[in-house]
């Protein structure tokens, strides 16, 4: 293929993926097998993303081991594999062509004319998505590469046919639309056209150390995007960042003083929310979204400043934005036990866990019963003190041990720890006995939730089977 005569990729066939079931793994993954290349992986667990990989006819070794990078042409690795993962250290050993995840993106993002990159603490995934589903009812029609499913298109990257892989042997589109995280600066290795910042708070700080690295992070990812950026005007971190770009910033927010901006906010009682949506301080519309919660209205005018700015008509972007599903996993219904309801988010961080629980409230529920996940010891070291003070926002919380993922336990922090710091709190860490405890006590009127980024959705499909 022309398009990676120039790169890494040129005379490559085999790529072998370790973590490939990795939300971040996975899109880019699909994406280079609709490209032609001859793809197989390895994780560690079994999860949707193997499952459906191995449907598209990829292999997927469900342990690792050294055999399983036999005739690899190029390893790609994910940041979250450890340095004595066998397959990686033999890779090296043999001194094998090996990429980041984060390198292999980056390339990915040069072989398009533009790039449409969000970043963000919180909301990448939910706001990523609407700028999809608006982009792909318009000329635009980008190839999209995010770590959530869309729950309308069931993708994380927008290739719906065999008929469309083919056609990518041959040509891309001219646009990429793909969340940008700042983890380990991997946002950096990205070419940025047109950025969206959502907001900037603390988190990563087992590789940022304080808040204002990140910052510092988020301004170098500001320079290197050669076009315009879109920020949260009311984010005074995000303002810190971009303060020093030369280029056009756009911003949208609440205030008026913003580019766009919400006014005459109403929670409506179907479970959406209506505003009105003004321009440059002229009214455009009154809006009606699928969501609760104001950082779902400063994710709908992240998207809708990005597809203005591309040129979208704006009757295409109301009527998609208004007709969006949301995200698997993000604030999603999953059914109802003893007319109690079931419900999942990706959450992990407390000011997601506080938006995520604020919401809740707005359904007016008889209990809100959280049933937490941690994910990674740093975490919950650093932010420990600010979990439990939103976790005891719910009216019951369940707790399982922390999901190290990346880490090791160095800092001998356990989930006992933050389970003294709740008000109502039990910890049960086997899933099923989760899912027969809910079973066994909820009521009518109950809202449980699980909550993490790790495989805690599990057990909510456990309580509705």
């Amino acid at each position: 293929m022309k398009l990676i005569k120039d790169t890494v990729l040129n005379g490559k066939k085999h790529l072998h993926f370790i973590g490939i079931g990795g939300s971040g793994m996975f899109p880019i993954a699909k994406f280079l097998y609709s490209l032609g290349f001859y793809i197989t992986g390895s994780d560690g667990a079994i999860n949707d993303n193997t499952i459906f990989l191995e449907d598209l006819g990829i292999k997927v070794f469900n342990n690792h081991n050294v055999e399983n990078i036999k005739g690899s042409d190029l390893i790609i690795y994910s940041a979250a594999i450890m340095d004595d993962n066998i397959e990686l250290s033999l890779a090296r050993k043999n001194n094998m062509d090996i990429l980041e995840r984060s390198e292999i993106f980056g390339i990915i993002t040069t072989l398009f004319k533009k790039s449409v990159c969000v970043s963000g603490t919180h909301g990448k995934t939910t706001t990523s998505s609407i700028i999809s589903q608006i982009l792909n009812k318009s000329n635009v029609k980008p190839i999209t590469i995010i770590g959530g499913n869309q729950i309308k298109f069931n993708s994380q990257m927008t290739i719906k046919s065999l008929d469309q892989q083919k056609y990518l042997k041959e040509s891309l589109p001219e646009t990429i639309l793909c969340e940008a995280c700042e983890f380990a600066d991997t946002f950096l290795k990205l070419k940025s056209n047109l950025s969206i910042i959502l907001n900037i708070d603390e988190d990563h700080l087992e590789y940022f150390k304080s808040l204002e690295n990140i910052i510092k992070s988020f301004s170098k990812f500001c320079d290197n995007t050669t076009d315009c950026i879109i920020i949260n005007g009311d984010d005074n971190n995000t303002l810190k960042a971009a303060r020093f770009y030369q280029r056009e910033i756009i911003t949208f927010g609440f205030k008026k003083d913003c580019v766009y901006y919400a006014e005459n906010i109403k929670s409506l009682t179907n479970g959406k929310t209506s505003f009105d949506l003004f321009k440059n301080g002229e009214k455009v519309e009154n809006l009606e979204i699928n969501m609760l919660g104001n950082h779902n209205i400063l994710n709908s005018l992240a998207a809708i400043a990005c597809c203005d700015n591309l040129g979208v008509d704006f009757e295409i972007i109301k009527k998609n934005l208004e007709n969006f599903d949301g995200v698997s996993r993000r604030f999603q219904f999953l059914g109802k036990v003893n007319d109690g309801i079931i419900m999942d988010d990706y959450a992990h961080h407390p000011l997601e866990i506080k938006m995520t629980i604020e919401s809740l409230r707005k359904l007016s529920p008889e209990r809100i019963r959280v049933v937490f996940q941690p994910f990674t010891y740093s975490r919950t070291y650093n932010l420990l003190k600010d979990f439990s003070d939103v976790l005891n926002m719910a009216d019951e919380v369940i707790l399982t041990e922390i999901m190290g993922g990346r880490e090791n336990n160095t800092y001998n922090i356990y989930s006992s720890d933050l389970l003294n710091l709740l008000d109502s709190g039990k910890f049960i860490d086997d899933f099923r006995e989760i899912s027969n405890y809910i079973k066994d006590t909820i009521k009518k009127g109950d809202i449980v939730i699980t909550i993490g980024c790790g495989n805690i959705y599990l057990a909510g499909r456990m309580m509705i089977e």
